[in-house]
């Protein structure tokens, strides 16, 4: 529930001060607010998801999940966003 409670507030904080900024100087219109409702959030999600496999390891299906697996895929996820917002 902390990371809900600090993803809602990282959300707001993004919409109130990130949004003007990326239009005014990056030129970056975000109508639906989507990079702050979706993309911060599951970025802080991400990060959350690299420092608690850091703390606690796991064996799911016989494979071990790491740290650098989670970082891997949030880096990836990031990588096809960016391209994927590019072309579009």
């Amino acid at each position: 529930m902390f990371i809900g409670v600090i993803a809602g507030i990282v959300s707001v904080l993004g919409f109130q001060f990130l949004t003007p900024v990326m239009a005014s100087k990056l030129r970056i219109q975000d109508t639906c607010g989507v990079h702050n409702l979706h993309g911060l959030p599951g970025i802080l999600g991400g990060i959350a998801g690299i420092i608690v496999t850091a703390i606690k390891t796991e064996t799911r299906n016989g494979h071990m999940l790491t740290p650098a697996m989670q970082a891997a895929a949030l880096g990836s996820t990031l990588a096809i966003a960016i391209v994927g917002g590019a072309l579009t």
